[in-house]
This record gives structure tokens, C-alpha cells and sequence, in this order.
């Protein structure tokens, strides 16, 4: 087994693009610098959907008994789920980004 260095596994998370290299360190309660595991692409592209999802998904819950009363249960419940999902993907990747960090 070789010894390896933080150092050295973060250069290979870097180079890997497994990790983004822009995004600052936060300190941990243990002293630890932590960076997050996400790269901001991904993190800005769900954060965006699910901002989006959430827009459709209230509008279309808000004119479906306006507009198409005999479905508008099924929109509503299909709208709930899809904004449920996205929630759950965008809070874990929050939660991967910033797990009790500080500012």
C-alpha cells in the first residue's frame, strides 16, 4: 500500500474533476479544511431545475382547476411528487456542499 498525502488525493480529485478546485475551504469543527465534493456546474444546474420544477409545478397545480377541473387532482399529485423529488435531490446536494458550515 503507498502512503498518500491529502495533499496528493486532492490533486487527483482535481485533476479527476471529481472536485472543483474555485470554491473556498470551509473549516469543520475538527480544524480540517473541507471541500465540497460536488463541482459548482452540477451544483448550480440542479439548484436551477429545481428552481424551475418548483415554478412549473405551481403553476400548474395553480391552473389546472382553473383550466382542466376533471384532471386537476392528478396534476395536483403529480406536480406534489415532482416537487417532493427535486427538493430531495437539490437539499442533499446542499447538504453535500455545506454540511454545517459557517460564515
Amino acid at each position: 500500500m503507498t502512503d498518500t498525502t491529502r495533499a496528493d488525493r486532492r490533486a487527483a480529485l482535481i485533476a479527476a474533476g471529481a472536485i472543483a478546485d474555485d470554491t473556498p475551504p470551509v473549516a469543520l469543527l475538527d480544524g480540517e479544511p473541507y471541500r465540497p465534493n460536488v463541482p459548482k456546474r452540477v451544483r448550480d444546474a440542479v439548484y436551477w431545475a429545481t428552481l424551475a420544477v418548483a415554478a412549473a409545478s405551481l403553476l400548474a397545480s395553480g391552473l389546472a382547476g382553473i383550466w382542466t377541473p376533471g384532471i386537476a387532482p392528478q396534476v395536483v399529485a403529480t406536480t406534489g411528487v415532482a416537487t417532493g423529488v427535486m427538493g430531495l435531490i437539490g437539499g442533499g446536494v446542499g447538504v453535500i456542499y455545506r454540511p454545517g458550515a459557517q460564515r
